[in-house]
Formats: structure tokens, sequence, C-alpha cells
């Protein structure tokens, strides 16, 4: 049986008290404030200024909600504040997990609400905020008064009555769609929590973990894509750095990366009828030719995998001033009949690199009857 709407507001609410608490938590064992995280995500981030005002609104958890005035956290702040505290391991996975839980569960709002969910969601939190604990811990040790309250201790005002906790469903009556999805949640998470640090490349592996180096079959086939093709020439939509269109229908590129030196580089994936694929556009903004090595994956399902047609690093040789996109046949793979999460994953390291760090497309999250990205444009 399914979640009713008010369930599912409720869900949306845990999601990101959940999410708050564990940024807390991190920020704390990190001895790092609102504002130093704030400066950390602007000078890390090509988002515009992070200011410790947006900062005390993610980390105010449902309550952002209610109050209104800012963004919603979800993957993507999640990836930047990973990068920003230096989180690894473990800790970095929980929080990506918890950024594609957002992400997931507001689908859903937006699919069950067409005119718009946040009126609902904001009515629903007001109607039962005397039961939900919400305020922001500060980033020290000593509670505050509403941590105290929680606990049933006392505050300068007398005693305060240990507040009611919500009880958390247990995984058997979780709604269908939250159960189908599962496996969506940790293909983003555990790719880009991995992201955060540099990944050696060793030129003399070709495994997963690195890029090969010398030229392959992918250097013909990606240059027949070349700008002027059909692929380049798509009208691609242009909104907050990301693509959309670059492919062709339903397809999106990711904000631009820089580097090596002139090359900007996009990684991409498309959504189609009877299959996913996935691609490099890389462009060479200098006025000589240059050279790259590149390397093309796909994530599905908490892990990396090869392209089929297309496993290993390959150089690639760019006209100055033209921009070349690899060949999304070579990377493909089948559409399944139940939902799954992809995303292209892409490296683009000078010729003579044996290292470099990968990034991700933006996530399709692929159902049998529609294609929701995320993030997305608008």
């Amino acid at each position: 049986m399914g979640s009713t709407n008010e369930e599912l507001i409720d869900a949306f609410g845990d999601a990101l008290d959940e999410w708050a608490r564990e940024v807390r938590e991190a920020c704390r064992v990190s001895a790092v404030q609102h504002q130093e995280l704030a400066r950390r995500m602007t000078k890390l981030t090509m988002r515009g200024t992070v200011t410790p005002s947006r900062v005390s609104k993610w980390l105010s958890g449902r309550r952002i909600v209610i109050s209104g005035g800012a963004g919603l956290p979800g993957r993507g702040v999640s990836r930047d504040i990973v990068r920003a505290l230096g989180l690894e391991g473990a800790r970095a996975q929980r929080l990506m997990r918890l950024g594609e839980r957002i992400d997931l569960v507001q689908a859903e709002l937006e699919r069950r609400y067409p005119n718009g969910w946040r009126v609902a969601a904001q009515a629903h939190m007001l109607g039962h905020a005397e039961t939900v604990i919400t305020s922001e811990e500060p980033l020290s040790s000593s509670p505050s008064p509403v941590r105290i309250a929680a606990t049933g201790g006392t505050s300068p005002d007398g005693p305060r009555r240990p507040q009611p906790e919500r009880r958390r469903p247990s995984w058997r009556n979780q709604p269908t769609w939250a159960k189908a999805l599962a496996g969506a949640l940790a293909v983003t998470a555990t790719a880009t929590a991995i992201a955060t640090a540099a990944l050696l490349l060793p030129a003399d592996e070709e495994g997963r973990s690195g890029a090969g180096s010398g030229s392959g079959p992918g250097h013909s086939s990606a240059n027949s894509a070349a700008a002027g093709g059909p692929a380049a020439k798509a009208d691609a939509t242009r909104t907050l750095d990301l693509e959309k269109g670059t492919l062709g229908d339903d397809s999106r590129c990711s904000s631009p990366f820089q580097g090596p030196e002139v090359i900007t580089w996009r990684v991409c994936a498309r959504v189609e009828a009877e299959r996913i694929s996935f691609a490099l556009k890389i462009t060479n903004e200098g006025r000589a030719p240059s050279t790259v090595k590149f390397r093309l994956e796909y994530a599905q399902l908490s892990a990396f995998h090869p392209c089929p047609q297309q496993p290993d690093s390959h150089s690639l040789d760019i006209p100055a001033g033209e921009t070349v996109i690899t060949d999304p046949e070579h990377c493909a793979v089948p559409r399944e009949k139940v939902p799954f999460a992809y995303q292209a994953v892409g490296w683009v390291v000078a010729q003579e690199s044996n290292g470099g760090s990968y990034e991700l497309s933006p996530t399709a999250h692929v159902y049998p009857d529609r294609i929701i990205w995320k993030p997305d444009l608008v």
C-alpha cells in the first residue's frame, strides 16, 4: 500500500532533519563553523557566493520548508560540503546518501503536486510543529536550550518537559515507491562521495581505477563526432551551466570542468526508449591543436562500470577552437524495466598525465514511464 501525501511530507521532513544532523556532526568533528563552511564552499564551487545565512537555513532541517527563502539541500549541496570539509569514507557516503534521499522524495512530491508541493508541505508541517524539534544545534560543545529540552534537562527558566519524538516507520512499512528506488539511492552517493578526492589513474593499469596510456580505437570514433556533426549541432539549452539536448532528446550534460590547460569538458548522459548512453563533450579553447587522454564509464547499482565498446582510456586530438563529442554508441547500456539511476563518469587529463579526478553527469532516475534528472534545468 502506498503512502499518503501527508506521510510523504513527513518523510521529506525527516530526510531534511537527518541530513542537517549529519552535516552538523561533520562540522563539529571538523571544528568548522558556519562562516568558515560558507567561505570554503564559495571557494570550491561555481554556485556563486554561499553565505553563512544560507548554511544556517540548510542546517535548520525541515524548518527550511516552513520559513522558505532558500534553495533546498540535496545531492549537489552534499557534494560541495563533502569537498569543503574533506570528508571521506563512511561519513562522506552517508551524507551523499541523505542528499540523494532528499532529491528522490522531493521528486515524488513534485509528481504528486504538479501545481506546487511547497504550500501543502508548509501547511502540514506547521500543523505538526509542536511535535518536532527542528531548531538548529550550534557547532559547539555546549548544548542549546532546545537541546536541553529534548533531553529533559533544565534551562535558566526552569525545568522543561521532554519533547515527544517522531517515530520512524519500519522498513517493511515503507511505501512501495521508496522500496523500488532503494537501489537508486546508493548510485550517486557512492560515486560522488569518492569523487571528493583526486583519483590516481596509473598509466600501466587498464582496470576501472585508472586510465591507461596511449591511443586506441576510441580515438577515431570520438573524432567522428567533432563539432559540425549532428550531435555537436544539437540545440543545447544552457541554464545554471548545465546543458540540455546536447546528445539529443532527454539528454543532460554537467557544468563545464576546466583543464588541462585550455580544455573545458562536460560529462553527458542520454535516456532513450531502449537504452541509456553516455559521452564526453570536450572543447579546445586554444589557438593550437591539443591532445588529451580521456576515459568514460557509467555508474549504476553502487558501482562504476566500463563502457561495453570502449572500456579503456584513449588519446584524443582536438583541433584549435573546436569541440569533440565522444561517440555515445561506444558507451550505451539497455534500458531496464525497473527503476534505476544512471550517471556518466568521465576523466579528461593531459596526454602525459597518469592521474586525475573524475567528474559526473547529472543523474538520470529512469522509471518505466518517466525520467527525472537531478540536478536539472529550471
